[in-house]
């Protein structure tokens, strides 16, 4: 009986390596298309608003679909220093967005419902969040042809 055991997941792992040899993971690339309000070492800083993305095979995607809410279901406390979860930030020289420790869901929604690369929800390291996104129109999750 213990032959058989061996045999069948000798089996199976032979045939499993069989399977990821014979079907290589498809490389995936893109390119992002934006406005920066800056240049040079400052533009990273600055507001960097996307435009659209153009997929490895030229289609170009510029209808993206935005939140129009956001509930925070559980978010760790901010009480100071590096605590907390989930905040609300933008970049260093961006003039526009919010920046709050305390992310309230006007100020998740106000991040998350706009183009501009630098507002971001931030959290620590150690913190934990769980937001629930609404979105203005259903999402599309069908492969691009």
């Amino acid at each position: 009986m213990k032959i058989r055991h061996v045999i069948t997941s000798a089996g199976l792992i032979a045939s499993g390596a069989l399977a990821l040899i014979s079907s290589p993971a498809q490389a995936f690339s893109f390119q992002t298309n934006y406005t920066a309000s800056l240049n040079g070492n400052n533009a990273s800083k600055g507001n960097i608003f996307l435009n659209s993305v153009t997929l490895n095979g030229g289609q170009v995607v510029s209808n993206f679909s935005l939140i129009n809410a956001a509930n925070i279901v559980y978010n760790d406390l901010y009480t100071g220093g590096n605590t907390g979860a989930a905040s609300a930030d933008i970049g260093d020289l961006a003039t526009t967005g919010v920046k709050q420790e305390l992310l309230t869901n006007e100020s998740a929604k106000v991040v998350l419902n706009n183009l501009n690369l630098n507002n971001i929800i931030d959290t620590e390291d150690t913190g934990k969040f769980t937001l629930d996104l609404h979105f203005e129109k259903a999402v599309d999750s069908r492969p691009l042809a």
